[in-house]
């Protein structure tokens, strides 16, 4: 297990810290706009359509083998960048090819503890992938900007080179064995379509809050920078703390009512995020809205794969990653027109309390 999470905590790190580094790149040394961030961004996103078939892919044929092949190919992509200087076009495409190929590392690092000989509780992987996804949120951002603002894009990508390496590594060396016990609750999921429109709204909220944070940091309560950068560590210190006091205590994301609680909890976090002109408030928001993640995140991952065959996982997992690509996308292009009109704290609300409103639909699932 302690293969599973170093190897989700490092495909999840190198996936984030490699926009952040491209974008700092852009705006710092490229002298690029908004405009070109924006495709950044975008030809980033689009590979994660290919979470469903890559999913199937780590299906049949295992997560080991995905994942290194994965890790490795990053690991030639960006060398070969390495070799010439960086370049707005050459950026978007080493960004592009190596999304592409970080989509197959994380539906590995996803699908390893369904192979792991042990079999671990659904419950207990759940929450130690929560907390290992949790972590790069700190770590993987500073690095990268660091790295890219003192030494270059190129320090950046071969500090990246070297944890796609280790992460071969480590995928190497993790047992895996093919899982055929049935599912947990029979196969037997009928309205798994109300935990889809769960998830999405869920992402959604979660995209619409980060999008509109730091306008409402700068525009509403007038804060300092470092005000925003105490509520996004605040945010991740607290999803992980949140994450080791669950794992002890795993079994009681079994329970019913830990999806709606922590549908509710996540909802209500979010409204006092931006329900004040305060920044203190806003930052005991985002702690609680952290700590509120570490329960819902595993709750909904808990109840979707209690009701797929182990041999499925992988498709599972795709499906919901695809989805959240795009209800995070539909999200995103939605807030730019509702906050014109209705402000950034309108905003963040509306999408709060359409994610509360499902709190009634967790009946179905």
């Amino acid at each position: 297990m302690a293969n599973v999470v170093l190897a989700q905590a490092l495909t999840s790190t190198s996936q984030f810290a490699l926009l952040v580094a491209c974008q700092t790149w852009a705006v710092y040394q490229g002298g690029e706009h908004s405009g070109y961030l924006a495709a950044l961004s975008a030809l980033y996103a689009v590979p994660l359509l290919l979470n469903r078939p890559i999913g199937r892919l780590v299906d049949r044929i295992g997560p080991r083998p995905v994942g290194v092949a994965a890790h490795l190919a990053g690991a030639v992509v960006l060398l070969a960048a390495l070799l010439f200087a960086p370049t707005p076009l050459g950026v978007l495409i080493t960004a592009t090819v190596s999304s592409a190929i970080r989509v197959a590392a994380q539906a590995s690092a996803d699908a390893l503890a369904t192979w792991l000989p042990s079999r671990p509780p659904v419950t207990a992987a759940s929450v130690w992938i929560t907390l290992a996804q949790a972590a790069p949120l700190i770590a993987g951002s500073t690095a990268a900007v660091a790295l890219t603002t003192t030494v270059g894009l190129s320090g950046a990508l071969l500090a990246l080179v070297a944890s796609s390496v280790v992460g071969a590594v480590v995928c190497a060396r993790t047992p895996s064995s093919r899982p055929t016990a049935p599912a947990e609750l029979g196969g037997a999921q009928p309205h798994r379509t109300w935990l889809w429109i769960i998830y999405a709204l869920t992402f959604a909220s979660y995209s619409v809050v980060e999008l509109t944070e730091p306008g409402y940091f700068s525009s509403v309560v007038h804060a300092p920078a470092w005000m925003l950068a105490a509520s996004n560590a605040g945010f991740g210190i607290a999803a992980c703390a949140g994450a080791m006091v669950l794992k002890s205590r795993h079994d009681l994301l079994e329970h019913r009512a830990a999806l709606p609680i922590g549908i509710a909890a996540v909802a209500a976090a979010e409204t006092v995020m931006v329900a004040t002109s305060s920044a203190v408030v806003a930052v005991g928001g985002a702690v609680a809205w952290g700590a509120a993640v570490s329960v819902l995140a595993p709750a909904t991952r808990t109840r979707l794969l209690r009701g797929v065959a182990p041999s499925d996982h992988g498709l599972a997992l795709g499906t919901m990653r695809s989805l959240r690509a795009v209800a995070s996308f539909a999200a995103a292009a939605g807030s730019g027109p509702l906050a014109a009109g209705i402000g950034v704290q309108g905003t963040a609300a509306v999408f709060a309390v359409l994610l509360a409103a499902c709190v009634p639909l967790t009946r179905n699932v």
